[in-house]
């Protein structure tokens, strides 16, 4: 039960950052990642940040660009 409880907990953090999501999607775009790419890592991005929702009101567009590009270049390290 607790598994489920933390999977719906970062569901609707999820779900309350989607207004952010243009911006990060951008990012991965601007940098040649498709938007397959884009929306996993936004999606893991988002349960890492501990499913609290109070997280979610201090993302803004520029945190949630910065924290695009640092996915980015993670990822174009692994390539």
């Amino acid at each position: 039960m607790r598994y489920i409880a933390g999977y719906l907990g970062n569901y609707f953090i999820a779900m309350a950052l989607e207004w952010l999501y243009v911006h990060w999607k951008s990012e991965f775009l601007a940098n040649g990642s498709c938007e397959d790419v884009a929306e996993e890592e936004y999606q893991t991005w988002c349960e890492g940040l501990g499913g609290e929702l109070d997280n979610e009101y201090q993302q803004t567009a520029y945190s949630v660009m910065m924290a695009a590009k640092e996915a980015v270049i993670e990822l174009q390290q692994i390539d």
